[in-house]
């Protein structure tokens, strides 16, 4: 018996923790974000109305529409429902935890894949967003896929990796906005800039890969226009005409770092640095050490020429550090744009 539980001992652990995710599909949307997503998805699927938004009637410019497009379709299949409102966003939210096995199976081993995979799925910040969904769900899910798509187009150069790479950046853009293309960029061209590969930074392809991006934004952006910037009459959260577009590509992600953004939470300096200890349990444990031992022998290598899987991670994650805690916010989960990075270095801090 004991043979049998060891053998098919992951098998076991996975089951376990989606059972956790399934039972959190009815459990009722929390208050406000969740609860208020949940009204927009819902009149979107009675008016029909998917390219422009309102709640309760009243326009809405604050958080982009891929979530609400694809809790308004569930909710048109399956009835309006807590498990139709969260039951795409926690499928994309695997699609996550599944990206990040095979990426690090791309780059490192299968033992590796599977105790990454693994930490993120048990980390307390999943267990959180499959129960409190909003839009950082989708976002941790679809930027993961485009990590592993770049990562496969990198090392294996098709361009159904590309394709399915920038497929995956519009669709976290559209979660999110456009800080959701960071990390993309911070892993790989930290990576590049280590390793002094400048024709990877060079590459005409990210040229394609930008055009496919801004196609899978036409709905989206059409819908800011015509509700937006065609109508400088209206004033939304105080604002005067309000451009949709500007708010969209620069006020929403941007403007908490320019000060433009008028959502002020005066947090403290520390505050990712705290939170992160509470999102990230049990695993912060090795996450620490995993992380001081990265940039150690980063800089006693003296950032030498070495292979991707030995670098990309720590010019990611410390890029991210820097650049969120720039944002007057206090929304913990922001952090989730870099998450699913993080398990990958405790396998490597474990077995070594």
């Amino acid at each position: 018996m004991g043979k049998i539980v060891y053998r098919y001992r992951y098998y076991l652990l996975f089951a376990s923790i989606f059972f956790i995710y399934f039972i959190n599909l009815f459990i009722n949307v929390m208050d406000i974000d969740a609860a208020q997503y949940a009204v927009i998805s819902m009149d979107m699927s009675r008016t029909k109305s998917f390219l422009q938004l309102y709640l309760q009637g009243h326009d809405y410019l604050d958080k982009p529409p891929l979530l609400f497009w694809l809790s308004s379709l569930s909710f048109i299949l399956f009835g309006i429902s807590n498990l139709a409102y969260k039951l795409p966003s926690v499928l994309i939210g695997i699609l996550g935890i599944y990206s990040t096995y095979r990426f690090a199976k791309l780059w490192y081993s299968e033992e590796k894949a599977i105790l990454s995979s693994l930490i993120l799925a048990s980390s307390q910040a999943l267990f959180l967003i499959t129960n409190d969904v909003r839009t950082d769900t989708i976002l941790l899910g679809l930027v993961m896929f485009s990590v592993w798509q770049l990562g496969a187009y990198l090392k294996n150069d098709k361009w159904k990796n590309l394709i399915f790479a920038s497929l995956g950046i519009g669709g976290a853009m559209m979660a999110k906005g456009p800080i959701a293309i960071v990390i993309p960029a911070a892993a790989f061209g930290g990576d590049f800039l280590i390793r002094r590969q400048w024709k990877n930074i060079f590459k005409p392809q990210w040229i394609i890969l930008l055009i496919i991006v801004a196609i899978t934004l036409i709905p989206m952006s059409y819908g800011l226009y015509t509700q937006f910037d065609l109508h400088p009459e209206k004033v939304v959260y105080g604002l005067k005409g309000p451009s949709g577009l500007r708010f969209f590509f620069w006020t929403q992600s941007f403007g908490r770092i320019t000060g433009e953004n008028y959502w002020n939470n005066g947090t403290g300096y520390f505050y990712f640095f705290h939170t992160i200890i509470w999102d990230f349990q049990p695993w912060i444990i090795l996450f620490v050490p995993a992380l001081i031992l990265k940039f150690r022998d980063l800089f006693v290598k003296g950032f030498i020429k070495t292979t991707l899987k030995n670098t990309f991670l720590s010019p990611a994650l410390f890029w991210c550090f820097s650049l969120f805690r720039c944002q007057n916010t206090n929304f913990r989960i922001i952090f989730l744009f870099y998450f699913p990075l993080q398990p990958l270095l405790q396998p490597i801090f474990y077995t070594n």
